[in-house]
């Protein structure tokens, strides 16, 4: 079951201490057809989520569809952004792309999933860019604000501009696959 705070670009805070959240769900067990209810409380342990998760996508070959955030410890020009991609099939490599528009393109190229970007679509595919999901099926890429890539070079993010990340990753051999994607705006 796909569950998003506020934290994680989801759904309404609900004014627990900052950086908490409570989570609740139902689930029905198969055995009883009893329905069950559980929940927990989250405590946020790293720097609050930033920005706002969008575009729906398909499952990748471990059964879910990859997850991407972003968090920063403010949204200001010249800071660092850490990306976040999680739900990865294990040990494939991935990158994250750059755009600063949305969009939609289903089945790219003969992709299995969904790119939510379009226009000039920067890589984060240089030295060091370029992860592997290892055995947890999750990888992480520290960015600068001050260096956004692009087709043509690197730019910086100006106030109020809005910058849409997404991981592009391997997935079910030769085949490749995407994350959601997750829109930031700088102030």
């Amino acid at each position: 079951i796909g569950i998003a705070s506020h934290r994680d670009g989801g759904g309404p805070f609900i004014g627990l201490d900052r950086g908490n959240a409570l989570a609740i769900w139902t689930f029905r067990d198969g055995a009883s057809d009893d329905t069950n209810v559980a929940g927990a409380i989250v405590v946020e342990t790293i720097s609050s989520a930033s920005g706002s998760q969008y575009c729906a996508v398909p499952d990748n070959s471990s059964g879910t569809s990859g997850w991407i955030r972003a968090r920063t410890g403010s949204w200001n020009p010249g800071t660092s952004l850490t990306l976040y991609a999680s739900d990865l099939p294990v040990n494939v490599f991935a990158h994250f792309i750059v755009s600063n528009q949305p969009g939609l393109v289903l089945f790219p190229g003969g992709s299995q999933g969904h790119l939510c970007l379009q226009g000039a679509i920067g890589r984060y595919n240089g030295a060091n860019e370029i992860r592997h999901s290892g055995s947890s099926g999750s990888l992480s890429l520290l960015t600068e604000s001050d260096a956004i890539p692009t087709p043509n070079g690197t730019v910086a993010a100006m106030s109020g501009e809005t910058w849409n990340f997404q991981c592009w990753y391997r997935d079910n051999g030769p085949n490749s696959n995407f994350t959601n994607a997750v829109s930031v705006t700088f102030d």
